[in-house]
């Protein structure tokens, strides 16, 4: 456990820089490091992908170590140790982390340090992509594909969570795109999208299936 103890301002600021780098993030899973408190925030499909402890942690980096496979862990260390001493500002790296089935992904981290006003080093943030994992994005509408919506009813299963689930469809799709064009039939499909994640009660999610 770090010695210091993150107090709740700083929290809130790290949940507010965490959801704008989840925004811009594509296929990837966001981590964001508090390094004055060595308190990070991790996405919560990387967490239950890999059964991390929690989406918040202190001392992550130690804790992600565990999972990664023992002949990649030195220079994993090594690119950790120069963030945090300050002779590195960027982190590239590919490793294998180990799945809960003993299996190892392939996994390639990308981050960066960002400093604060006086020139200090504030943050470490970044993604992980998974290479194991399928494309759970739909690239037209940015809503979870075929993909995340049944590995989200894998989650509920699991977890023994009740759902309901409702499927609907645009009539004369086809017609609408042989007669106005694909960019007018793309464009329905988006804004049917944004009406429904902004009609949603919280905790609700939406997805687009093939067909």
């Amino acid at each position: 456990m770090a010695e210091k103890q993150i107090p709740e301002a700083a929290k809130k600021k790290l949940d507010s820089l965490f959801g704008a780098l989840s925004i811009v993030s594509e296929n990837t899973h966001v981590f964001l490091c508090d390094m004055c408190y060595d308190y990070s925030r991790w996405a919560k499909e990387l967490v239950e992908t890999f059964e991390l402890p929690s989406e918040y942690m202190y001392e992550a980096g130690n804790i992600w170590e565990g999972y990664i496979h023992p002949d990649d862990r030195e220079e994993y260390r090594r690119g950790i140790d120069a963030i945090f001493s300050g002779k590195d500002t960027q982190h590239d790296f590919q490793y294998r982390a180990q799945l809960p089935n003993g299996e190892y992904a392939v996994c390639t981290c990308r981050g960066l340090v960002i400093h604060d006003e006086n020139g200090n080093p504030a943050y470490f943030g970044g993604s992980i992509r998974n290479h194991s994992q399928k494309n759970h994005i739909d690239n037209l509408t940015g809503l979870p594909n075929q993909y995340g919506f049944f590995a989200e009813l894998e989650r509920c299963i699991k977890a023994k969570k009740p759902f309901l689930v409702g499927m609907g469809g645009v009539s004369k799709m086809t017609e609408i795109n042989e007669v106005l064009g694909y960019h007018v039939g793309n464009l329905l499909l988006q804004y049917i999208g944004r009406y429904l994640k902004e009609h949603l009660a919280v905790g609700d999610s939406v997805f687009r299936l093939d067909g």
